[in-house]
C-alpha cells in the first residue's frame, strides 16, 4: 500500500488472512484496502473480524472509526454514531472519533450534540477541520432558528375595470381572513 501498490498489497492481505486467520491485523489492513476500493459489505466483514480478534485499543478504536465513515458512506447514521461512540467509549481523546460522530449528527439534524462533538474535538486539539465544522453546526442551528414570517399573498395590481374590481375585492377579502 505504501509503495502505491494496491493489487500487490491485496495479494499479500488476502494470504496473511489465510495463512493467520486469528490475528487482527491482516483482517484490518485487507478492510482497510476493501474500504478504499469501494468494497463496503467485504471491508465490513474484514472490519468485524478484526474487531473480534484485536487485543489492540488503538487498532479497536480504528475500526470502529472507519466502519463509521463506511456507514457515513453508505447514509447509515445512527449505525455510524454507534460505531463513533463506541470508538468514543474506548479512547475519549481521539479526535477523529468526535468529528465522525458529529458528522452522523449533523446528517440527522442533531445539531446539538454535533456542536458538543466538534467543540470536544477542537478542544481536543485545535483543528482546521473540527473548527470547520462547529462553524457549518452553529450556522445551521442559527440558521433554523430564525423566525420566518409566514408568506402572504398580495394584491398587486389595482382594478380599472368593473371585472378586476370584483377580482380585487375577493383577492384582498381572502387576505384578511
Amino acid at each position: 500500500m505504501e509503495r502505491g501498490e494496491p493489487d500487490l498489497a491485496a495479494t499479500h492481505f488476502l494470504a496473511a488472512v489465510g495463512f493467520s486467520p486469528d490475528l487482527a491485523s491482516p483482517h484490518y489492513n485487507l478492510a482497510v484496502l476493501l474500504q478504499k476500493h469501494n468494497q463496503l459489505k467485504d471491508a465490513e466483514h474484514e472490519y468485524r473480524a478484526a474487531l473480534a480478534l484485536s487485543s489492540d485499543q488503538a487498532e479497536i478504536v480504528q475500526s470502529h472509526n472507519n466502519l463509521g465513515v463506511l456507514y457515513l458512506s453508505e447514509s447509515k447514521y445512527d449505525a455510524a454514531t454507534q460505531e463513533f461512540s463506541e470508538a468514543i467509549a474506548i479512547d475519549p481523546t481521539e479526535q477523529n472519533s468526535y468529528i465522525g460522530r458529529g458528522t452522523a449528527e449533523m446528517q440527522t439534524m442533531n445539531l446539538d450534540a454535533a456542536i458538543a462533538d466538534f467543540a470536544k474535538a477542537a478542544q481536543i486539539a485545535p483543528s482546521p477541520l473540527a473548527l470547520y465544522w462547529l462553524g457549518r453546526a452553529l450556522e445551521a442551528k442559527a440558521t433554523r432558528n430564525k423566525r420566518r414570517k409566514p408568506m402572504l399573498p398580495r394584491c398587486n395590481w389595482r382594478p380599472r375595470w368593473p371585472m378586476r374590481e370584483r377580482a380585487w375585492k375577493l383577492c384582498s377579502r381572502e387576505l384578511r381572513n
